[in-house]
C-alpha cells in the first residue's frame, strides 16, 4: 500500500513537472490591460407599444362575423392609395397659423386678437363636430378602410368612467348570436340605467356592424378589472364560446380620436399613407371628463415621432 502511494505522488511531480517545461506560457505583460468583450444581450419583444406601465387595449376594426373570429379579427390591410382623402390631410389646410409674436397697439393687457379669437379645440366641442362626425361614423361602418392601426393605453380600473363618459357600450358576444340558424340570438350588456350598473341579457342580434371599432376586454387581467366587468365576462365561461369581450366605441368618441390624431400628423410633417400605427392615451381633463393624447406615430420606414405631451 505504501509504495502505490508512494508511485501516485512521483508520476503526479512528474506531470506537473512536465506540464512546466513544455506547456507553460508566461501572460503578457499588457494582456490584463486589454477590456474584456462585454456579452451581447439581445430581447425579442412582442410588435405592440411599449410597456408604460399602463394596461394596453387596442381598438381594432370589427369585421363581419363571416370576416373573422372572435379571437383573430381581421387586420386592415387597406393600402395607402385608398387614405388619400382624409381628415388628416384636410386639416393641413383648414388649421389657422400660430398667433405672431407680440401685441398689437392698443392692447394694454398684453393678449393677441388672435389668441382671443382661436378656435375650441377642447373634447367636447370636437365630439360635436359635424364634419368629424361624419368623418367618424364613416370609418366605424366600414365604409372607409385606413392602412394603419390605433392602440389605446388606458389602465383596467378606468374602464367604467372611460365609458360612461364617452357614453360607450361594454358587451358579451356570444359566437351563437351571429349564428344565421339561430332563431333567438342573444347578446350581454353592461347596463347604467339605474344607480347601479347591471349585467343584462339583451334579444336579438348584436349592433357590431354600427361599432366596428372596439376595446378588447381579454387584453386586461380578469382579476384588474372592475367588478361589473367581471361578472359580464362570467355571462359566457368557456373562452371558446365568446365572438368578442370588448367596449363599442361610438362616432363621438372615435371623432375625437381622429382629430387628435390629424393633429399630431400634422405637427410631424408626415403624411397618413405612411402612418403604421397610432398609439394614444386616455387622459383626464380638468373638467373631469376624458382626452385623448398622442404618445407615438409608428411610420411604415421604422421611424417613429413622439410629439410633446399635451395638458388639456
Amino acid at each position: 500500500m505504501k509504495s502505490f502511494f508512494r508511485q501516485s505522488l512521483l508520476l503526479s511531480f512528474s506531470a506537473i513537472l512536465s506540464w512546466w517545461v513544455f506547456l507553460y506560457q508566461p501572460q503578457e505583460p499588457n494582456a490584463a490591460l486589454e477590456p474584456k468583450p462585454e456579452p451581447f444581450l439581445m430581447a425579442l419583444l412582442p410588435n405592440v407599444v411599449e410597456d408604460v406601465g399602463e394596461d394596453v387595449g387596442e381598438i381594432t376594426e370589427q369585421a363581419s362575423p363571416t370576416e373573422t373570429s372572435a379571437n383573430h379579427p381581421v387586420e386592415k390591410t387597406t393600402s395607402p392609395a385608398e387614405a388619400s382623402l382624409t381628415p388628416e390631410e384636410s386639416l393641413a389646410a383648414a388649421t389657422p397659423p400660430p398667433p405672431e409674436a407680440g401685441a398689437p397697439e392698443g392692447e394694454e393687457d398684453g393678449e393677441s386678437v388672435e389668441a382671443k379669437d382661436q378656435p375650441d379645440f377642447s373634447a367636447e366641442t370636437v365630439m360635436q363636430d359635424s364634419s368629424l362626425l361624419a368623418a367618424a361614423e364613416q370609418e366605424l361602418s366600414g365604409e372607409v378602410r385606413k392602412g394603419f392601426h390605433s392602440v389605446f393605453l388606458a389602465s383596467a380600473e378606468e374602464q367604467i368612467s372611460i365609458g360612461q363618459y364617452f357614453g360607450e357600450r361594454m358587451v358579451m358576444v356570444p359566437k351563437s348570436a351571429l349564428d344565421p340558424n339561430n332563431s333567438r340570438p342573444y347578446y350581454f350588456e353592461v347596463s347604467f340605467r339605474r344607480e347601479n350598473p347591471k349585467v343584462v341579457r339583451v334579444a336579438g342580434k348584436p349592433p357590431l356592424e354600427q361599432f366596428r371599432q372596439y376595446r378588447d376586454l381579454f387584453g386586461y387581467p380578469y382579476n384588474d378589472l372592475p367588478d361589473i366587468l367581471r361578472e359580464l365576462r362570467r355571462s359566457v365561461l368557456a373562452r371558446n364560446e365568446v365572438f368578442l369581450f370588448g367596449v363599442l366605441i361610438p362616432s363621438p368618441e372615435w371623432a375625437l380620436a381622429i382629430d387628435r390624431r390629424s393633429r399630431a400628423l400634422q405637427a410631424s410633417g408626415r403624411e397618413i399613407s405612411s402612418v403604421q400605427q397610432f398609439v394614444l392615451r386616455y387622459i383626464t381633463t380638468p373638467q373631469g371628463g376624458y382626452d385623448f393624447e398622442i404618445t407615438s406615430i409608428q411610420f411604415s420606414d421604422g421611424t417613429t415621432y413622439q410629439p410633446s405631451p399635451r395638458h388639456p
